[in-house]
């Protein structure tokens, strides 16, 4: 379970370093206006922007495999719901790699070609569906992880697992930013929130379980309630 938690961690923190110099770069954006896809899409460095959106895919894809594979989360079939939401969330981000912006504004889309609505068209479902799921798969991850793991501090930290998700939400949705008002800023705290919650699932990997929970975390032996024996 460990090694495939250091790969997440590998794709996770790659992930953050592609993402920070994808912004990099001589243009004319503004980090706390324009989207992330306004960069991937126009900036110097798009493609690191892409790459970063592919390295998220993989490590959202090995917390799936923890959870289905390695019972990161417990035994019940409540847990089973959550790779279900991971392989949404992966294939939101791979939508939102291959179809990237092509219209940053509503008035830009009105002008657009049938070819680039398409696009957008297919670009938006992708952040959508991403977005949703991977706040649906922080939320539940984090519930099985307070109800189905043993120990005080793993229970709390599923709970602000839990949190995370919900959090997300409102960071994308609300004013709270005051002058800060521009899209981008919601996005990266949102996205980043997001990113948190995927990372500290993965240090709930790498502990130890506590005494009488190895069988249920480390071997995943009572899949869908059967045993093996």
């Amino acid at each position: 379970m460990r090694k495939t938690a250091l790969w997440g961690w590998l794709f996770a923190l790659a992930a953050l370093a592609a993402m920070v110099r994808g912004h990099m770069g001589e243009h004319g954006f503004d980090w706390k206006l324009n989207q992330i896809s306004t960069y991937a899409a126009r900036g110097p460095y798009g493609s690191w922007v892409t790459a970063s959106m592919l390295l998220s895919a993989a490590a959202i894809a090995c917390i799936s495999v923890l959870v289905a594979r390695h019972g990161l989360l417990g035994s019940n079939y409540l847990v089973y719901l959550v790779p279900v939401f991971a392989g949404a969330a992966v294939a939101g981000l791979v939508m939102l790699a291959r179809y990237k912006e092509t219209a940053m504004t509503m008035d830009a889309l009105r002008r657009a070609s049938l070819s680039d609505v398409r696009l957008q068209s297919f670009h938006d479902a992708g952040l959508l569906v991403f977005f949703y799921s991977t706040i649906c798969l922080s939320a539940l991850a984090g519930v099985c992880c307070a109800l189905f793991r043993r120990g005080a501090g793993v229970r709390a930290l599923g709970i602000l697992v839990a949190c995370l998700g919900p959090a997300s939400f409102y960071l994308m949705t609300s004013g709270w930013s005051g002058f800060l008002t521009g899209t981008g800023v919601r996005q990266r705290a949102a996205l980043f929130s997001l990113w948190m919650s995927m990372a500290l699932l993965l240090a709930l990997a790498m502990k130890k379980p506590v005494p009488g929970e190895s069988r249920g975390v480390e071997h995943a032996d009572t899949t869908y309630g059967h045993s093996n024996t």
